[in-house]
């Protein structure tokens, strides 16, 4: 974590995986991408469609999952040859691991300099693994507050949140005058989620996990978030299934009006402004997550991550994997 924000590089790499297939297969493209994206379901949909339509001779068959189960279908399709998938979306943190299965296929020589130039070298650099670039950036997506404007409005609070302690305190008054229930809700389940929530604490209480290059998880910020974490849910503040909830679970609690705030990617705005799929649509509010700390404002904290897109190697649609790309 730097001044400014924590960072978790999570690849949405347009990548090609290594798999057997036949000529048969050539114009059909297997794409593998998640839910929770900066984009939606729609928006990839919709890409897609553009792509076909420019391309006739080339078919796109997408599938969706979550991100907890992506990792594992990248892996599982590994033997499925020509039935497998041809483009992935993957986490920045899975190259080492899938480069030593020779999972994802080296396209260094098919991305022009042009092009790459045209990536930020921040980005860029997360696809690259031992000089090999194994696909190319698709999202940096990040981690924002959202509130409920209706709200915050009927409880009176004109004033934005610049602490975390002032998000608890706008929580109270919320909740002291029956607006709803529990005006918090997270994604504090057993994985990946959990990390994410409380890095973004643990920064915007200034702190950062490694001290003289080692990790340290009880430095005072490191503290203070997980004292928060508790005291919001000891106070009723903090919706109790947060513990057990992931991204989704977050995004229908607000979009049902359960939550006056909520910590979430950016997939979750269109969608929670979607009158057909939210109660909310019109009262989303949107902002980066307070830090002050120290007596010293600073900018707002957002965890980011970088998605990328990869193929699998040898699938037997090579030219239309790499103009999907």
């Amino acid at each position: 974590m730097n001044d400014y924000s924590a960072f978790r590089v999570k690849a949405g790499l347009l990548a090609m995986l290594v798999i057997s297939g036949s000529a048969a297969a050539a114009t059909q493209v297997n794409a593998l991408f998640m839910t929770q994206a900066a984009y939606s379901e729609n928006d990839i949909r919709a890409m897609t469609a553009d792509f076909e339509k420019q391309n006739p001779d080339i078919k796109i068959n997408l599938e969706f999952v979550p991100y907890e189960a992506l990792h594992d279908k990248i892996v599982a399709a590994r033997g499925a040859g020509g039935n497998g998938y041809d483009v992935v979306l993957f986490d920045a943190i899975w190259p080492a691991e899938f480069s030593h299965f020779d999972l994802l296929q080296d396209v260094s020589a098919r991305i022009p300099v042009a092009e790459r130039e045209k990536v930020f070298p921040g980005a860029m650099n997360t696809v690259v693994y031992k000089g090999k670039t194994l696909g190319m950036p698709w999202i940096l997506d990040t981690k924002y507050l959202y509130y409920n404007k209706a709200m915050l409005d009927k409880a009176g609070i004109k004033q934005m949140p610049t602490t975390w302690q002032q998000v608890l305190d706008d929580a109270k008054i919320i909740k002291d005058k029956g607006i709803v229930k529990y005006p918090l809700v997270w994604s504090w389940s057993q994985a990946e989620a959990l990390v994410c929530d409380y890095t973004t604490l643990v920064s915007g209480f200034g702190g950062q996990f490694y001290q003289n290059g080692k990790l340290d998880f009880s430095t005072p910020a490191s503290l203070k978030a997980v004292t928060l974490m508790k005291q919001s849910l000891d106070d009723g503040l903090s919706n109790p299934a947060s513990r057990e909830y992931l991204e989704e679970d977050v995004r229908k609690a607000f979009s049902n009006g359960d939550a006056a705030f909520a910590l979430n990617w950016t997939y979750m705005y269109n969608m929670a402004n979607d009158p057909k799929q939210s109660k909310v649509a019109g009262d989303v509010g949107i902002m980066a997550g307070p830090r002050r700390y120290a007596g010293q404002t600073r900018r707002g904290e957002r965890l980011n991550g970088v998605r990328h897109c990869q193929s699998q190697p040898a699938s037997g649609t090579g030219v239309a994997v790499y103009s999907l790309i």
